[in-house]
This record gives structure tokens, sequence and C-alpha cells, in this order.
């Protein structure tokens, strides 16, 4: 279905059953969307999966009516204000969490850094049983560190 079919069938709805109704309609359906987050989250499985994005499809059908109800171009305005927001936000996160990746690194012991930069360039698959050799060894390093660092107590 195209952009304008799209929109002239949710200008129909809201013609033929009023704004207040497909008001009260878009309260409805957010509340089984929260339903439905909740049980998929609870037990996840293809049925309980479908019925969410079902309930998305609903909510989505009746936040375009709301926009059209209201003033689409101020939503629009607001949305993408929003996402440039967004985007800044990312990017600074993202810089943020480079930051302490270096700084961790500054304080990494260099054999650590060696096994941890083993790992990486090995993989990160579960299914490598060299990574499981590798996360053995660094655990058994671990251990004998800690035991070391105990006996150094006495």
């Amino acid at each position: 279905m195209n952009e304008n079919k799209v929109r002239q069938t949710l200008q129909e709805a809201i013609h033929l059953w009023g704004n207040d109704a497909q008001i009260k309609l878009l309260h409805e359906e957010i509340g089984e969307l929260m339903q439905a987050i909740s049980k998929q989250n609870r037990k996840p499985n293809p049925e309980n999966f479908s019925h969410l994005c079902e309930e998305i499809a609903d909510v989505k059908i009746m936040l375009s009516q709301l926009e059209l109800i209201t003033d689409p171009d101020a939503v629009a305005d607001h949305y993408y204000f929003k996402m440039q927001r967004l985007q800044r936000r990312i990017a600074d996160e993202r810089t943020r969490r480079l930051e302490n990746i270096e700084k961790a690194k500054s304080q990494i012991d260099p054999e650590k850094y060696k096994l941890f930069a083993l790992l990486c360039e090995i993989g990160t698959s579960p299914l490598d049983s060299q990574i499981d050799e590798l996360i053995a060894e660094v655990k058994e390093y671990s251990e004998i560190k800690k035991e070391q660092e105990f006996n150094n107590l006495f």
C-alpha cells in the first residue's frame, strides 16, 4: 500500500469514527501493546512474538491517526529535532565508551592485555574451542593470582 493510500485510509477512519473514538482506541491499543510486551518478556515464543508485532502495528496505525488529528507538521518538526538529539547522544556515548576503553587499556597489566588481544584476534564465538581454552587459561591464571595474593597476606 503506497503512502497516499495509507494516509487516505487513516483519514477515512478518523472521519468515520471521529477524533474522540480514535483517541480512546489508541489508549486501548497502547494497553494491549504493554500486555504483549510483558507476555513476550515473560515467555518468549513465536506466538507471543507474532502477537507483539501485531500490537505494535495497531499502535502505529493509531498513532498515525493521532498525528493527523493533531498537526502532522508539528509532529514532524519534533520528530526530526528528537532524532538529531538522539544522534548526538549516540555519538557522545560512543566517544565516552572509547575513552573508557582507552583508559582501561592503559591500566591493564601488559600480560593480561596480551590475553585479551589474543582473544579478540581469535574471535568471540562460544563455539570456538580455542576461545574456550583461552578463557579457561585466563580463569586459571586469575585463580593462581588470587591464591598468590592470599598467601602474601600471611
